[in-house]
């Protein structure tokens, strides 16, 4: 193949895994070596980065309405929306993506040879691209099409009343004729994907694949972390019963718990912000940190806290538990997340049911050997990292 594009039309800001993930597939693709060359290209509304970077800019922003940004007007949307045909769709935002496509095709010269790969789709970028394959593309002049789904916009859609089942009617439909290649972050979505299109589904987590582990802390102090984004259905909203639950029942337990702040623009409670304030050994960092003081933060972790939202992580994965396999760490989640059976199966942490289980499992593995915990999470490293190479490199060949 000669060019490998990857397309993500939603990253529109720094916040967030778009922004790093288009950076992280472009390392790990080149490293592959499958390509001549590895190009990115995002939403037309994504800042111009203070040092500059090799993202293009090109695609038309289609969630306001589920995720305003800070930096479009009310506007934007509108002054676009409006002058839309129905070439292909009803739905206005379909249709410009569509006409999107179209501009990608011809402003880069794509050929059959290359390979367009999106890390994380979305309806109507997906859509507009499925459209553009059926109505202007042969299998001839098709490059390969390579589809990632992690269950996060691809049912987001304010005119369709199933939006999957829209995605997975055009992907049965196209799919004998076309070369697309599906995937997605989890063994039980790819199973829901497969009964679905009608064809397998790789597994192909987020690619952070360090070369080595990183060492454990150092500090006296158990390290326990809450890391990614401070949202309500990432468990923000459980750290404060566990913190407490913690401090009445092992009094003298020498840990410390670091965490992130909410987004400005998501409304949080008060409260909840001043229980966790007012702890000992308690840390909330910015909502907004480096690449370079997350990994700090990993280096002073011991163990990871996912108390993810059962309901809105049914299918999904958590890019923080990929992080933790990749760096050599454990981590505690609850049950029936699409990313529990993962853990199970890595034995790379624990599955509890209860701040209660949280608070004694913490405790427990302080009391376990440092060693004996570094040996059980590069064991589960060494069987994720050898899982997921695999994968990707039968997804992408």
């Amino acid at each position: 193949m000669s060019v490998a594009y990857i397309v993500d039309p939603v990253c529109s800001q720094f916040l967030g895994h778009n922004y790093t993930a288009l950076h992280l597939f472009q390392k790990y693709l080149e490293d592959m070596k499958l390509f001549k060359s590895v190009k990115c290209v995002a939403s037309e509304v994504l800042p111009e980065a203070s040092e500059g970077d090799d993202i293009d800019r090109l695609f038309h922003y289609c969630y306001s309405a589920f995720m305003p940004l800070a930096h479009l007007t009310e506007d934007y949307e509108k002054e676009w929306v409006s002058q839309q045909s129905q070439k292909v769709s009803s739905d206005p935002l379909v249709e410009q993506s569509y006409k999107d496509w179209a501009t990608f095709f011809k402003k880069y010269k794509v050929k059959s040879t290359d390979a367009i790969v999106m890390p994380s789709i979305d309806y109507c970028s997906t859509m507009g691209l499925l459209h553009f394959m059926k109505r202007d593309l042969t299998t001839k002049t098709c490059p390969a099409i390579k589809l990632r789904f992690i269950g996060v916009l691809e049912n987001a859609s304010k005119y369709s009343a199933d939006p999957k089942a829209d995605i997975f009617k055009l992907l049965r439909e196209l799919s004998d004729d076309f070369p697309i290649a599906i995937s997605t972050e989890t063994p039980l979505y790819s199973s829901f994907v497969a009964e679905n299109i009608g064809r397998p589904a790789y597994v192909v987590p987020y690619p952070v694949f360090e070369k080595d582990p990183l060492p454990m802390p150092e500090s006296d102090a158990f390290g326990i972390s809450s890391l990614g984004s401070a949202r309500m259905d990432k468990g923000f909203g459980e750290l404060p019963g566990i913190m407490q639950r913690m401090h009445a029942k092992y009094p003298d337990f020498n840990f410390r718990f670091e965490g992130q702040l909410p987004p400005g623009n998501v409304s949080v409670d008060p409260n909840l912000l001043n229980s966790l304030y007012c702890l000992p050994r308690v840390r909330m960092l910015p909502e907004s940190i480096t690449d370079a003081e997350m990994r700090d933060l990993w280096l002073r972790t011991d163990v990871a806290l996912l108390p993810y939202s059962a309901g809105t992580y049914r299918y999904r994965g958590s890019a923080i538990l990929q992080e933790a396999l990749n760096y050599g760490r454990l981590v505690l989640t609850g049950p029936n997340t699409a990313f529990a059976d993962q853990i199970r199966y890595y034995n790379c942490g624990y599955v509890v049911n209860s701040h209660e289980e949280y608070v004694d499992m913490l405790y427990r593995l302080a009391q376990t050997d440092r060693q004996k915990r570094r040996d059980q999470a590069l064991q589960a490293r060494f069987l994720f990292q050898i899982d997921s190479q695999t994968s990707y490199e039968k997804w992408m060949s």
